[in-house]
């Protein structure tokens, strides 16, 4: 069986606000600041994933300030517990206190090896590359909506009716692409994706969403290490 890997969280990195760390990985795990800051101590937030799967969690969580390390899932050979030997047998003519002293022991005793009790599931990334790549898709196809209406602001007057319309209902197809890849990788719910798809039949409203999609599309995509551009984002 292939060896598989945990991801846990070690608490802060140097030069990062907590508090801020918190906000991030809330907004990234789609969860509640309440319920990532728990994890913030020592959670797992990933386990039971190859080598290469772990390592992508890492560098996600490690771009959002969190110390983090990838750790075995299987604990080394070096470090399992060494059995004691069995203690003598207790003399016959006290099977009361002998029972009484067994069950003490064995309610004390612990492993130190067992991972820390939790009611709470681990909190856990949602955002894959396969949501991050939709989201770079969304912002680009947003950036050439809003240069192409410009454009066909300016030279619609100087165009036969028939063209003009084809392509401005072309250029709304392309915005509405967009607007739900964006939308749909943000995490909004399904009324403000009716509204944003609506505000694109409404004049200068349709370029005020898109302009505003672009822009928390943008912060979201540097928070995962995409460089944007003036025509897109890029790894």
């Amino acid at each position: 069986m292939a060896e598989t890997y945990r991801v846990k969280i070690q608490g802060v990195r140097e030069g990062f606000d907590r508090e801020q760390v918190v906000q991030k990985l809330a907004a990234l795990f789609k969860r509640e600041p309440d319920a990532v800051r728990p994890v913030m101590g020592g959670g797992v937030v990933k386990q039971g994933v190859d080598l290469e799967t772990a390592k992508k969690y890492q560098q996600v969580l490690l771009q959002q300030g969190c110390a983090c390390s990838i750790e075995s899932d299987k604990p080394s050979l070096a470090l399992d517990p060494v059995e004691k030997p069995s203690p003598p047998p207790p003399p016959p003519s006290s099977p009361t206190k002998t029972a009484a002293a067994a069950a003490t022991a064995a309610k004390g005793a612990t492993n130190p090896y067992a991972p820390p009790a939790s009611t709470k599931a681990p909190a856990e990334p949602v955002e894959d590359d396969a949501d991050l790549e939709s989201l770079a898709l969304g912002q680009k196809l947003v950036i050439y909506t809003i240069i192409a209406n410009l454009a066909w602001a300016a030279i619609r007057t100087s165009m036969p009716p028939l063209l003009a319309g084809l392509l401005a209902l072309a250029i709304t197809i392309v915005a509405l692409v967009g607007v739900w890849k964006i939308s749909t990788a943000l995490g909004s719910n399904i009324v403000m994706k009716i509204l944003a798809i609506l505000s694109m039949f409404v004049p200068l409203a349709n370029l005020i969403v898109l302009v505003l999609l672009s822009v928390r599309a943008t912060k979201r995509l540097k928070e995962a290490g995409y460089t944007v551009g003036l025509l897109g984002a890029r790894r």
